[in-house]
């Protein structure tokens, strides 16, 4: 009774004792706090994590996030996906009018895609480009901000020995006021401009946060790569839930290897068990055998191999189709009538392993995560898009955004009104169809122990 008597009394005083920047719910983008052509949504199932401009061509729209600090040392991550003309992202106080860009003013700084800086006087920041995190190191103590799109390698476009926020070197003047985060899309034409915000309360940084910083939300637990036996993963059960499981619309069977789907006029995506065996060093391989395909289908063909990031969407925003390689956190070889390769929504490519489910049934996809290679075949000796991962020769060149976090084997199909489609994968727990490429190991490290296959990465807890 003392306790609640005391509290009651001085609760307004201990309010104003707490620190501002210590708030009890998520930052996410502010849907009170935006202008009228930027949409919000939800990215790997979180809410309001995704903004969108896809209106108003040829104008610059901005938004603001939730939380904003007013004191202590802050780090988080903005990426920009689905670039079109214009994509900023960086740092705004509350009087940036949101029918301009980040940077139009002195009450805000943004970087472009180009890593460009606007707003302050800073060099380009190194490494930036669509699909590229941004990080952002928020010193209000000394009223400086940093930026990286290289792990630390560079800040604000220079090296750790002239600009570094662990150790207050150099930095740019931040605007006066508490700061928000922000992001600014423009539009042009077809293409839509998006953005992705990470604070520590949905999923693990692309880089390292300095020393001396926190995540403007959480600090973060660990989750741990088990590097066991794994299988398709049911819808929802991805490392964040919601959409990162596999589309509603595929059924899974035979122990979680099969995938199934009816579903016409729509791509439909199923991918490997992240916590299980997701890979970011070594020489990986697997299989897929398509029992079936719908005939005629739309989009980039049919039915897709490859592999998806941690951050793939399965339901993507902005009107692009649900397959591997719609976005720039997965890529896909695509079959039937387009017979390409696919990365943010685009082909790559026309030399493209050929298969369909009458006399060439089986693709065979393999990894090279150290070169950052893929190659595919689909009779087992020719690989394509050229070379041998055997030889290490040729093969296609994977995206540092796909593989930020590791990466899982993943396909997409498209069924029809009167078909359906069908795959079965294989990570190495049955014997393969073709030949094992040297110096490649299954999947599921079955057959070989690939070293640095093991590996842990921060997982930001969830509801902090």
């Amino acid at each position: 009774m003392m306790i609640k008597k005391f509290l009651a009394r001085y609760a307004f005083v201990l309010t104003l004792l707490l620190p501002q920047c210590a708030h009890g719910a998520n930052t996410v983008w502010n849907t009170g706090d935006k202008n009228t052509a930027i949409s919000i949504g939800s990215w790997a199932g979180q809410s309001s994590l995704y903004a969108e401009q896809s209106s108003s061509a040829g104008n610059f729209r901005s938004v603001r996030a939730t939380n904003p600090i007013s004191s202590g040392l802050k780090y988080a991550e903005i990426t920009p996906v689905y670039c079109s003309a214009s994509n900023l992202q960086g740092i705004a106080n509350s009087s940036q009018v949101l029918t301009n860009y980040l940077g139009s003013s002195s009450n805000s700084i943004g970087v472009k895609k180009d890593g460009t800086v606007l707003g302050v006087s800073s060099n380009g920041i190194t490494g930036m480009n669509c699909g590229v995190p941004l990080g952002i190191a928020l010193d209000m103590t000394h009223s400086k901000v940093w930026f990286t799109a290289d792990n630390g390698s560079h800040w604000n476009g220079s090296t750790t020995s002239t600009q570094n926020p662990a150790t207050n070197t150099g930095g740019l003047a931040i605007p006066t006021g508490n700061m928000y985060l922000g992001w600014t899309g423009e539009y042009a034409s077809s293409v839509v401009d998006g953005a992705i915000l990470n604070v520590g309360n949905f999923g693990p940084f692309a880089y390292t946060i300095p020393s001396g910083f926190s995540g403007w939300d959480a600090s973060g637990t660990t989750l741990t790569n088990t590097n066991s036996t794994g299988t398709l993963v049911a819808n929802g059960s991805g490392p964040y839930g919601g959409n990162s499981g596999t589309s509603s619309s595929i059924t899974l069977s035979g122990g979680n290897l099969t995938a199934t789907t009816s579903k016409s006029s729509n791509y439909q995506t199923t991918v490997g068990d992240w916590n299980a065996f997701a890979k970011s060093t070594g020489k990986w391989y697997y299989e897929v055998n398509f029992t079936s395909l719908a005939t005629n289908p739309s989009g980039p063909g049919g039915s897709l191999v490859g592999v998806a990031g941690l951050l793939l969407n399965r339901t993507l925003p902005g009107g692009a189709n649900d397959y591997l390689g719609a976005d720039v956190f997965g890529f896909g070889i695509a079959t039937s009538n387009n017979n390409n390769w696919f990365y943010q929504d685009t082909t790559t490519g026309n030399t493209p392993c050929t298969w369909n489910a009458s006399t060439t049934p089986y693709v065979g996809f393999a990894v090279d995560m150290g070169a950052a290679l893929m190659w595919c075949t689909a009779d087992g000796s020719n690989w394509k898009p050229s070379g041998s991962p055997s030889a290490g020769t040729g093969g296609r060149s994977l995206s540092t955004n796909t593989t930020l976090y590791g990466i899982v084997p993943g396909i997409s199909m498209e069924g029809s009104a009167s078909a359906t489609s069908s795959a079965t994968v294989n990570f190495g727990a049955s014997a393969f169809h073709f030949t094992l490429p040297t110096g490649f190991c299954d999947w599921d490290n079955l057959s070989c122990a690939a070293t640095g296959a093991t590996f842990s990465l921060p997982m930001m807890g969830m509801g902090k």
